[in-house]
């Protein structure tokens, strides 16, 4: 087994998984994180809610609703193969900390003219 190349994956997170490293041709799917820690006798993985996939440069029709288990740690394991695209929990706290558009003294000034 690699050595650990984990990557913290949330239910909603939309990731992308390359299928082998990268090179003169790119495999991966993307899709969004449906469930997390599914734990087999083949070892741990997540559920992925395939929306778009490419195997071997070309791309491929994906059934919607199609769900693939992606495993956190194989054999052929490299920094990168999972990658998070997208985290509702990082949209929400870069939302909370984008400053607000009026400076104070145009708030100020819209409130008073509004009087």
């Amino acid at each position: 087994m690699a050595e650990g190349v984990t990557t913290e994956v949330a239910v909603g997170d939309r990731v992308r998984v390359h299928f082998h490293p990268p090179g003169s041709m790119t495999s991966f799917l993307e899709g969004v994180v449906r469930r997390v820690d599914v734990t087999t006798e083949a070892g741990r993985f997540f559920v992925v809610e395939v929306t778009h996939e490419v195997i071997i440069d070309q791309e491929h029709r994906v059934r919607p609703g199609f769900q693939d288990y992606v495993r956190y740690e194989c054999l052929n394991d490299f920094p990168g193969r999972i990658e998070v695209l997208a985290s509702p929990k990082l949209d929400a706290v870069e939302t909370a900390l984008e400053p607000e558009t009026d400076t104070v003294t145009e708030s100020l000034l819209g409130q008073n003219l509004s009087n």
